[in-house]
């Protein structure tokens, strides 16, 4: 709950959540760490005897496992209580329960038994109806998804062969067989592919939405060991696989991350059919789908490290008979590469054949799948507020009417109160009858608290996410990507946000790398035409036009990277002492783009052109750009990468080792053994800040770094070492112990990379690449910073790179005062943030002084660029302003700045800043990013806004709202979020008034019937008032009402200021409304008494109250209304044609009290006197103070609206103007409006 406040919704939860925590821990504690299945297929356990299995599966739950998924919420029989139970989470329902169960008691019933129900009951119905349609739906998809097909290796007949069963039906420790395109129906770990390799490729964009496919690698000692026979009865399996064991982490979320190892320890290796021959073990026979399968599991204790290398190598040149003995007890590690997942699709692969590891709800997809994420807006959080005051109200009218019955009882001096009961009812005293009193005013008073607010609030909540996403302006064509809503309880919080923390890369940016530089010993190469993806130039790219950075500071000294062929003609691949320096850096820096990565080379197409893909844009275009100079990427298998050089030379490098990127590391490295010349090469590239404080002959890579991030370019150190062959081998064998641990293996492998890695580099050059903007980011971020949103981006680019991005996009501009925070300790950090801090308060200080007079309200406005303050600051001094004392003046300095760069910022730290400002500052964040590494970031904010960019979907997946464009964003929240807010912010306050006016109706009729529970309107009437006469134009005002149409709120960015200021509902107004509700009641009420009060009836009276209450509370939501759509004016005009259609036929049909009394009512003068009074003298205070408001203190969208009328006005002339039904179109001219409408300052 950091950051959120805990609402009494969260009370209801807490003993759910403690039973949930309780099962959670109870799973956890009886769930083995480790997993353990045969290298063959099947686990160790399954020649046990039934009896020991059965008592195994009891410790070891994944031996029973299966691979049915389930996303549904209830069953038959837990629907019901379930449903039940989660709607009464919120406290409102509780009190309704409460006051029904009072009105059963017949001492205390004012309503009757079965009409009191209808209120809780229509509500409790619509929501369960609605989750019962929506839990129906995905058991359908379910059913779907379990019933699929695949194959699965049995035995039949002594041999193997193929079998198709259910997903459902999957078991650990199946033997899978996945062909092209299928997808994969569990988590498995891949033993062999149809290519000699072991490699084979997925498409996991099911997974996390990136369209680049991911290479997967079989295990080392079964690549290629499977031989496939087709008969005319089927397929049949050879598999001269090795006898060994694999044992691998538990189920967990850790998508990118598998930690395990294969124990091999048999003898000559024989194939599944020919076990079924051995004693005591069972081979797999033939089953039905979902029967438990029956494997082998044959050890050996032979161990030979060398023979198992040399057996390996064997295999790998042809020399399948050397292949058949393998030595055991043999380790070896299995990472990510050797899973694959559920969900993904193979591609460019034949077939292959996995052994399941994960099934079901174990599958790591399934364990991601968190639904919509449930929030609650800043509106509701005030809103409960609100109603708890209302309850009190309540409460107290309550309390006075006890009090006044009681004075009453006693002043009359009688026995028996006539109105309790029957004449033989027994009398308790004054103050037992003034008890049961106050619980009868508790049953007629409890609309005060208005139930049906919360149906209303989901309907249109509903309906506004359902236009948002049918928006055309927020359709982006090129992806065919419309907005999509996921979380419908924060509509409203779009037009109340504060701050935008943004990612760049993808975010602001194309997300589309260019490659522009190479430099090299001071010298700047270029590419003639600019290479941005795998088909190797992209015209659209040519050259340096249509950039969005600057240029300026680009190296003077410049070559073509295309002539490097000259200066390394007959020279590749040697290390010849006639070669200058500068040519041996440009070839290892060549060498390190073009196999310092993980892309894979696709097979050629008809035009005869490989392409590349790989899981980064970096990688592709620096492998692009590579290729263009002569350095081309020819293929990669698991232990072997080709490079073709200039003059058509090939150079073959055996991979040794490859230590991925990562974000703490933030470096990458390869370990090659060059097969021509046996040389061992140690290959770097990363941020400079990684590499550069390890390498020699850093000056030059250091002034380049610095020329080329000034000009907005994303910035590479590439570096390179030279190590032996007794080092290598000493520290590849404390390689491999640690990628063979379960337990902090990451860590252990980071550790044992940073011994090569931070020693003895030597800087060979630096990269640089343009990532253009995408378009209207600058008139995007000026918007919202005119609108007063605070926008921070956060990035791992260099302080340079960001800075020169931060004024191409509009974060910064020439009238931005930008600070700089760097430091290298923590005292450092905050003294710089203290000094900052200090002149921003004496520049506040001075512009409030220049502010107080009414010529300078300008320059004390907020939002105004002319006096707007950023900072930058860079990724180590973030850590450090993150600590102690440093966080309250991180949060001061940025509250006081429009706009803020971090720079070098981790996912986690992007996390921690959020969260920072949410919570020292108190402001509604909103987040936006399109990657994996902002999903902690989009989590913690209010708001999370996903971008459907070419990083996946991740970010999308965990988001409260997705866009497909950055510059969608304005409309989101200029005109969206400030209608959102305005919408049902209006519309709770007016719910509140109605039903007030209708209690004080009824509590100022106790002082007239001896403070009794008695009403001057019928039961059904009282209950249908706020449920059906005046409901549907508040649902219809809360879905299409609009203060100001979408072109002006896009045009003037100021007019957000009333929902990020909170001007729509706040407690003043809550006040005033309560005032004015007060006197509405009053008005209501003794008008219609004064004129019946002489010789009128009970229920005529009656008659005058409702119709008064119901008109009053539909003219007075007519006041509020600014746009008259046609369902406002149908509801509104409708609603009254139903109150009067009702209350004939149920006064001459049905009722039995109130017969004939509407006609009667009607029929007299008096009566519609008593209503145009009722209604004029009823709001005519609030009608006179909304008109002097509009004329003496007028709001900026107030203002704005009277433009658009007198504009419309102007077009009117000789021609008729339509209505939109989507925006109010009315012709406004920009230049006419920016100069007649002045904004005003507000206190």
């Amino acid at each position: 709950m950091s950051g959120q406040e805990a609402g009494p919704s969260t009370w209801a939860e807490l003993p759910w959540q403690l039973f949930q925590g309780w099962r959670r821990r109870l799973r956890e504690a009886r769930s083995p760490s480790t997993r353990r299945v045969c290298l063959r297929g099947g686990t160790p356990f399954d020649h046990c005897s039934p009896t020991m299995r059965r008592r195994l599966s009891m410790q070891l739950p994944y031996l029973r496992e299966h691979n049915q998924i389930r996303t549904t919420k209830y069953n038959v029989l837990t629907f019901l209580p379930k449903n039940i139970f989660e709607q009464f989470h919120r406290v409102a329902y509780i009190y309704f329960l409460f006051i029904l169960i009072l009105n059963q008691v017949p001492a205390l019933a004012v309503f009757g038994r079965y009409i009191s129900l209808a209120p809780l009951l229509s509500v409790l119905v619509v929501s369960a109806v609605k989750d019962a349609y929506e839990d129906i739906c995905r058991w359908r998809q379910d059913r779907t998804i379990n019933g699929k097909e695949c194959k699965v290796l049995v035995e039949r007949h002594g041999r193997l062969c193929e079998q198709a069963i259910e997903w459902q039906a999957v078991r650990v420790g199946d033997l899978l067989v996945v062909k092209q395109d299928e997808q994969l129906p569990a988590d498995m770990i891949l033993i062999d592919t149809d290519a000699a390799d072991g490699i084979c490729y997925v498409d996991t964009v099911n997974l996390d939405g990136e369209s680049n496919l991911k290479p997967r690698h079989a295990l080392t000692c079964t690549q290629a060991r499977t031989c496939q026979t087709k008969e005319q009865d089927g397929l049949y399996y050879k598999l001269d696989w090795p006898e060994g064991e694999i044992t691998f982490e538990a189920p967990n979320r850790e998508i990118y991350k598998f930690e395990g190892f294969l124990q091999l320890g048999g003898g000559a290796a024989r194939h599944i059919g020919a076990i079924a021959d051995t004693a005591p073990a069972k081979a797999r026979r033939e089953r039905k789908p979902g029967a438990s399968p029956e494997h082998v599991h044959l050890t050996s204790d032979t161990s030979d490290h060398e023979k198992l290398e040399e057996a390996l190598s064997r295999r790998q040149d042809g020399d399948v008979e050397g292949s058949e003995a393998l030595p055991g007890n043999v380790r070896r590690g299995l990472t990510t590469e050797n899973l694959l997942l559920r969900g993904c699709t193979l591609r460019n692969t034949g077939w292959v054949i996995g052994v399941v590891a994960y099934a079901g709800d174990s599958t790591k997809v399934q364990l991601n799948a968190t639904g919509i994420h449930a929030k609650r807006s800043k509106l509701e959080k005030l809103m409960n507020k609100e109603m708890l005051i209302l309850a009190l109200i309540g409460l107290a009218l309550c309390v006075i009417g006890t009090i006044g019955a009681d004075l009453w009882i006693r002043a009359k001096h009688v026995e028996r109160v006539p109105y309790f009961g029957a004449e033989e009812s027994n009398y308790d005293g004054a103050s037992s009858e003034a008890l049961i009193s106050f619980f009868g005013f508790i049953i007629l008073f409890q609309i005060i608290v208005p139930i049906s607010l919360y149906i209303s609030m989901e309907l249109v909540r509903g309906c506004q996410a359902y236009f948002m996403s049918r928006d055309i302006e927020m359709y982006d064509s090129k992806t065919d990507i419309p907005m999509t809503v996921k979380s419908l309880n924060i509509n409203e919080d779009l037009g109340q946000v504060q701050y935008v923390f943004s990612d760049k890369t993808g975010t602001l940016t194309e997300n589309e790398m260019v490659f522009r530089i190479l430099s090299v010993g001071g010298i700047d190469f270029r590419l003639e035409e600019a290479v941005s993806n795998g088909k190797g130039v992209n015209p659209e790219h040519a050259g340096d036009t249509g950039s969005s950075l600057p240029r300026d500071g680009v190296g003077q000294e410049c070559e073509s990277l295309a002539s490097v062929s000259e200066r390394l003609c007959d020279k590749t691949g040697s290390q010849a002492p006639n070669m200058d320096p500068i040519a041996q850096d440009l070839h290892e820096a060549l060498l390190t783009m073009s196999v310092c990565n993980t892309v894979i080379t696709s097979p050629a197409s008809a035009s005869g052109m490989s392409h590349y893909q790989g899981e980064s844009p970096d990688e592709v275009a620096l492998v692009c750009a590579a290729k263009a100079a002569g350095y081309a990427l020819r293929g990669r298998t698991s232990d072997v990468v080709e490079v073709q050089c200039v003059q058509g030379k090939v150079l073959r490098f055996q991979l040794l080792a490859l230590n991925p990127f990562s974000s703490d590391r933030k470096r990458m490295s390869v370990l090659l053994r060059c097969l021509h010349t046996g040389t061992i090469s140690l290959l770097v590239k990363g941020a400079e800040t990684a590499i550069l404080p390890f390498a020699e002959r850093k000056e030059v890579a250091e002034a380049s770094l610095q020329r080329l991030s000034n000009s907005g370019l994303r910035t590479l150190c590439l570096a390179s070492r030279t190590i032996d062959g007794k080092s290598a081998e000493e520290w590849l064998t404390r390689y491999h112990a640690a990628s063979s641990e379960l337990d902090n293996r990451e860590m252990r492998m980071a550790a044992v990379a940073a011994e090569l890695e931070e020693k003895d580099l030597r800087a060979i050059g630096v990269t640089a690449i343009e990532d253009r903007l995408q378009e209207k980011v600058p008139e995007t971020i000026v918007a919202l910073r005119k609108a007063g949103i605070h926008v921070w981006m956060l990035t791992g680019d260099k302080l340079e790179t960001a800075e020169a991005v931060a004024y191409a996009c509009g974060l910064f501009d020439e009238s931005t005062v930008v600070s700089r925070v760097r430091g290298e300790t923590r005292e450092e950090v905050q003294l710089v943030l203290r000094t900052i801090l200090d002149r921003l308060t004496v520049t506040e200080d001075s512009n409030l002084h220049l502010g107080s007079s009414a010529q300078n309200q300008k320059t004390a406005q907020p939002g105004r660029l002319d006096t707007e303050h950023g900072i930058l600051i860079d990724g180590q001094a973030l850590a450090l302003a993150l600590e102690g004392e440093g966080r309250s003046l991180l949060a001061a300095v940025g509250h006081m700045c429009s706009s803020v760069v971090c720079c070098r910022v981790s996912p986690i730290q992007k996390a921690e800043v959020v969260v920072l400002m949410r919570d020292k500052v108190g402001a509604l964040a909103l987040a936006i990013g399109d990657g994996a590494n902002d999903v902690s970031m989009i989590q913690k904010a209010e708001i999370g806004i996903g971008l459907s960019g070419k990083e996946g979907r991740r970010a999308v997946l965990a988001s409260d709202f997705a866009i497909g464009r950055f510059h969608f964003l304005s409309r989101l929240l200029l005109v969206h979020g400030h209608w959102c807010y305005y919408r049902l912010g209006t519309m709770v306050l007016y719910n509140f008034y109605k039903n007030a006016v209708f209690v004080f109706q009824l509590f100022w009729f106790t002082f007239y019937n001896g403070f009794s529970t008695q009403s001057a309107i019928d039961q059904l009437n009282l209950l249908l008032f706020s449920l059906a006469f005046t409901s549907v134009p508040t649902i219809m005002y809360g879905i299409f009402e609009q203060d100001v149409s979408a072109r002006t709120l896009s045009t003037i960015p100021q007019l957000y200021a009333q929902g990020r200021e909170g001007l729509v509902y706040r407690r003043p107004k809550f006040v005033w409304l309560m005032l004015d509700t007060l006197w509405q009641s009053i008005v209501s009420f003794f008008v219609p008494l004064g004129i019946y009060r002489p010789d009128g009836t009970l229920w005529v009276f009656g008659v005058l109250l409702m119709a008064s209450a119901t008109f009053l509370a539909n003219v007075h939501l007519s006041l509020e209304v600014s746009y008259w759509h046609p369902l406002i004016a149908a509801s509104t005009v409708g609603s009254l044609v139903f109150y009067i259609l009702f209350q004939v036929i149920y006064t001459n049909v049905t009722a039995v009290e109130v017969y004939a009394v509407f006609g009667r009512a009607l029929s007299e003068a008096r009566f519609w006197l008593g209503l145009v009074l009722t209604i004029v003298m009823g709001l005519l205070p609030r009608s006179c103070g909304l008109m002097y408001n509009m004329l003496v203190h007028p709001t900026d969208v107030q203002i704005a609206r009277e433009m658009e009328i007198i504009n419309d006005a102007k077009s009117m002339r000789g021609r008729m103007r339509t209505w939109d039904s989507r925006t109010c179109s009315i012709p406004l001219e920009e230049e006419e409006l920016q100069e007649t409408c002045v904004i005003h300052e507000r206190d």
